[in-house]
């Protein structure tokens, strides 16, 4: 599995790529309708300027652009999921191993009254310890 820190990279890319796809249509629109001149040049211009005039093209280009950008999107929402989901279970097996570590705690020194910020520290070291680490001991 590749580093947390790949993953929020890979999921700001597809994020941003996304709302760049979404938004290539209007900034297409924008370069060919903005103003008269341009609108001129461009379906009098050469080969692949011209062809960007016809209404067809455009929105071919518009579609694909919508579907790819709406894709990226999506494949970031459930990459996100995804890794929530994997640090909720770590979490959650974080909570069990500090239980059963806080009562053997217990058992050894007595009632702990301050037992929040016992867990507190017993989760946050283990949480940022990475998992590679931890496989070695």
């Amino acid at each position: 599995m590749p580093p947390s820190f790949l993953i929020r990279f890979i999921i700001s890319l597809l994020r941003g790529g996304g709302i760049i796809a979404l938004a290539a249509p209007i900034g297409g629109w924008w370069f060919i309708y903005g103003s008269y001149n341009r609108y001129v040049w461009v379906i009098s211009g050469p080969f692949p300027l011209s062809v960007l005039g016809s209404w067809s093209w455009q929105a071919l280009f518009a579609g694909a652009s919508i579907v790819a950008g709406g894709g990226m999107l999506v494949a970031a929402w459930l990459l996100q999921r995804r890794q929530d989901r994997r640090a909720e279970k770590m979490l959650a097996r974080l909570f069990r191993e500090a239980e059963q570590a806080h009562h053997r705690f217990e058992q050894q020194h007595g009632h702990d009254t301050d037992w929040p910020t016992w867990y507190a520290h017993y989760i946050w070291r283990r949480w940022r310890i990475p998992s590679s680490a931890k496989r070695t001991k």
